[in-house]
């Protein structure tokens, strides 16, 4: 069962992930810096809890990401608004998949 909550999540994550192809929310750039890329998995591990927060995925999960996120945040913590506009950019996401919206 664990193995499939894991899998579960990270299917949750990939999605987020595929919502920035061109055709969607657009977030892709050919060269991407680092704090781009940054920002990209900050955007795909949110939208993956939120997904996991909506589902009802294990806590130990959710524990997981809380450190992966804040991974990411530390590496871009001369720059503290990212994080805002990646929960902004990952709720997007959601919203395109749950709700099969584009604004």
């Amino acid at each position: 069962m664990i193995l499939q909550i894991h899998i579960t999540r990270h299917y949750f994550y990939e999605l987020i992930h595929a919502t920035g192809h061109k055709s969607r929310l657009n977030r892709f750039e050919s060269n991407q810096a680092l704090e781009e890329y940054s920002k990209e998995e900050l955007i795909a591990e949110l939208g993956a809890s939120y997904f996991c927060g909506l589902t009802g995925i294990s806590q130990k999960v959710i524990e997981n990401q809380a450190a992966y996120i804040d991974g990411w945040h530390k590496r871009l913590s001369s720059q503290p608004e990212i994080l805002i506009e990646a929960a902004k950019e990952a709720q997007k996401a959601v919203d395109i998949i749950s709700l099969d919206e584009l604004d």
